[in-house]
């Protein structure tokens, strides 16, 4: 009997046909989805809630294909992948093809001989729950796209614009971060240290944190972002003079060691990963963005080189967690590993358990190094990355003893200085000597062996300016990591929400950060004075709530998505209320720009209006730089560049690169002037433009301009001034009539101009 194998791409394809070749087994690609909800509209029935689906047009020709083979075949398999999305491709394929032959679900963790052929061997139905759950996510987002989005193209004007359920939440986050940064307010204060020393010469270094019994101000975290202010007023700021004040008593008093602390710290090592803690790992050390981490993982599942790579779940099978202890036997030894096999299980009680983390495949019995497998470059750094954490999530604690001290100031002292120090000893490396915070083994920072009440002199001491800094951007793997926390989208989800913000320029990466744009501020701004539900962080989360419910049948799928729509305060009701002023919803009030300009975003883009004037904001000008002295520069560059349009350019500015341009009706006479600069030179009286080289007008503005040195190291400059042009040299000046000539004056000429002078 043939059997006709589906699964979704063409490697996936190669490697489980290689697998199943003994078994006339013909594995073709659906390449993906084969049909989908049309874009020409909601495409959503708003009586039963069900989407209205159409074949892709270039996956015509892929059904075709994969009707005939059906055609010559006895069994189909479909073998798409094992989460919500490859359970609806399955169902979308049968509803297709419309089989009327058995039909059976092959589901599998990893592509490896041994899982295939089990998964070959043991199939299931089609899991309706899984489909619904996926639909109803579909819908969703089709209900909140469609619906809203068009909102923000009347707005703004731009038809490019677009809501969504869970990127809408995720641009908030770096929106409201963004504005944090702009309107924190810097505090300073000093810090003073001291480095120590035991009556054996070895070094203690240490930090002030308390003066009196009164803790001192230590971080950002002891003042108020807002104001600058200290929260605590029980807390000592240390400013400039205080800080010196205390130095010179610190330098005359005795010092003690009063306290003397130790204790053990436990590291238990990190989860297997999961989607989410891959896309912050490999962020975090790898520097690869959310959706470079799918796409190589991507790759190297379909090869068979890891388990499946959109999971939530930690846990690991059972032959994973034996392959994995074999693992760190044969690599280190059979002592590094925990007592008994770590378990593990996601805190989110609706993770997918039944699923395994990310690890490793099993091949030919064992999980092999990124060398073994012949992998170079993303797929072999990748690897590495999951090789190393499975193998850490079985081995043992990680041990320091943490020891702490306080010194004292003696009873002499005017005020009683407290000085801190710690230092740990590793007790036992433990998962670290694989997977450590850099993947390097730790070093211990040992204190000397003190004990209570012995006597300690004062070696060094300095006092440091400090200032608070503003909050960090959100790099992809912290914007991961907060959507998580707030349960906004589901892991499989983030890489394409943060590209599809990225993409579409709501934000932009900068050195590894998200920085949000003028387009980004806006659409924030709309849905805050509107729609707020729906960027709601409590709200989304308990959305994703509810559609895992539907998988698990606790929530029907109609009901939910009729509630959602058309209940009280729901979808509808919403956009009923929302207010049409197009001009007010495109004004952004941002911190540092005083109310005299008024900045907008429109359909071509952001811009500045003053004056009854337009002047269009750069394309690389975020809303971060803005301030009354940075639009004052944006307008003067736009006036200039306008005013220079009409005017013929005659030469090149040596300074800046920028052209120069002659305008012959000046308000007091011909000039010449630099395109988006305030800088002009009007042409010599008597002469005319056309009697000046290139070079010689890109001169007149370089004046002053050195022409040589005397005998004497002393520079000759060429000046211009209230009576023409001089040369000047060791505070003698010489007149130079003729402009043409102080342009083209050599070192030698300037020489004997200036020796005249002195006789």
């Amino acid at each position: 009997m043939k059997k006709l194998v589906i699964v979704e791409s063409p490697t996936k394809a190669k490697t489980i046909s290689d697998i199943l070749k003994k078994e006339n087994a013909e594995v073709i690609a659906s390449m993906g989805h084969i049909r989908d909800i049309p874009e020409n509209g909601v495409n959503v029935d708003m009586e039963t809630f069900k989407p209205k689906y159409a074949i892709s047009a270039d996956k015509k020709e892929i059904v075709r294909k994969m009707k005939k083979e059906l055609g010559e075949s006895d069994e189909l398999y479909l073998a798409t992948d094992e989460d919500r999305e490859g359970e609806s491709i399955s169902w979308h394929l049968k509803e297709v093809l419309k089989p009327s032959m058995p039909v059976r679900r092959m589901v599998f963790h990893e592509i490896t001989p041994s899982a295939i052929k089990r998964a070959f061997a043991n199939t299931r139905d089609i899991d309706m729950n899984m489909v619904s759950a996926q639909e109803s996510r579909r819908v969703l987002d089709r209900l909140v796209g469609y619906e809203i989005s068009p909102l923000l193209w009347k707005t703004v004007g731009d038809r490019h614009l677009s809501a969504g359920r869970v990127q809408s939440p995720a641009l908030k986050l770096i929106v409201d971060r963004e504005y944090s940064r702009m309107s924190f307010v810097t505090s300073f204060y000093n810090a003073i240290k001291a480095l120590f020393e035991t009556s054996s010469g070895d070094k203690i270094e240490s930090k002030l944190v308390s003066v009196n019994g009164r803790k001192i101000v230590s971080g950002k975290d002891d003042f108020d972002p807002d104001t600058g202010k200290v929260v605590n007023e029980n807390l000592v700021l240390l400013d400039e003079k205080k800080a010196q004040r205390f130095e010179e008593e610190i330098r005359s008093a005795g010092w003690t060691v009063s306290k003397v602390s130790k204790r053990e710290a436990k590291t238990q090592p990190p989860f297997p990963f999961i989607t989410s803690t891959l896309q912050q790992e490999a962020n975090s050390k790898l520097h690869f963005s959310s959706s470079k981490t799918m796409l190589v993982s991507q790759h190297l599942y379909e090869k068979g080189f890891i388990t499946y790579m959109r999971t939530d779940s930690p846990s690991l099978s059972e032959d994973g967690e034996n392959a994995i202890r074999d693992a760190v036997s044969r690599k280190l030894s059979s002592d590094r590993l925990s007592e008994a096999p770590r378990k593990f299980k996601s805190k989110d009680e609706n993770a997918q358990n039944a699923h395994e983390a990310i690890r490793p495949a099993i091949i030919d019995g064992t999980i092999k190094e990124a060398q073994e497998l012949s992998l170079t470059g993303d797929e072999a750094k990748l690897y590495g990355l999951i090789y190393r954490r499975s193998l850490a999530s079985q081995m043992k604690d990680n041990l320091r003893e943490i020891t702490s001290l306080r010194i004292a100031s003696d009873e002499n002292c005017a005020d009683a200085f407290e000085f801190a120090a710690s230092g740990y000893i590793v007790v036992q490396e433990g998962f670290r000597e694989i997977y450590g915070s850099s993947d390097e083994k730790e070093e211990a920072k040992r204190l000397p062996d003190v004990k209570e009440g012995d006597a300690l002199d004062l070696a060094e001491l300095t006092s440091q300016n400090m200032q608070t800094q503003p909050p960090r951007r959100w790099s992809e793997a912290a914007l991961i990591k907060e959507m998580e926390r707030l349960g906004i989208g589901r892991p499989s989800t983030y890489a394409t929400t943060i590209s599809s913000i990225v993409s579409k320029r709501y934000a932009e990466r900068q050195d590894g950060v998200l920085v949000p744009t003028f387009t980004g501020f806006v659409i924030i701004k709309f849905l805050s004075n509107h729609l707020s539900k729906f960027l709601d962080y409590d709200f989304t989360s308990k959305m994703e709530e509810s559609l895992d419910e539907i998988e698990n049948q606790k929530v029907n799928e109609f009901e939910y998505l009729r509630d959602f729509y058309l209940g009280d305060g729901g979808l509808k009701d919403s956009l009923a209320f929302v207010v049409d002023d197009r001009r007010a919803e495109q004004r952004l009030h941002l911190p540092g720009v005083s109310d005299k300009y008024a900045i907008y975003v429109g359909k071509y883009g952001p811009y500045v209006s003053y004056s009854e004037k337009s002047y269009s904001i750069p394309s690389n000008v975020f809303p971060y730089m803005m301030s009354d002295e940075r639009i004052r520069k944006i307008i003067d560059e736009k006036e200039n560049s306008s005013r220079s349009a009409a005017y013929e350019s005659v030469s090149v500015d040596k300074a800046t690169g920028k052209d120069i341009f002659f305008n012959e009706n000046g308000k007091y006479g011909p000039y010449f002037f630099i395109a988006g600069e305030n800088r002009s030179v009007r042409l010599p009286k008597g002469c005319r433009k056309d009697e000046f080289t290139a070079d010689e007008i890109a001169k007149l503005f370089a004046i002053p301009f050195e022409i040589g040195k005397d005998e004497n190291d002393n520079p000759l400059t060429m000046n211009s001034g209230r009576f023409g042009y001089y040369v000047s040299c060791n505070r003698k000046n010489a007149s130079v009539k003729d402009v043409h000539k102080a342009l083209s004056l050599t070192a030698d000429e300037a020489l004997q101009l200036i020796n005249k002078t002195k006789q």
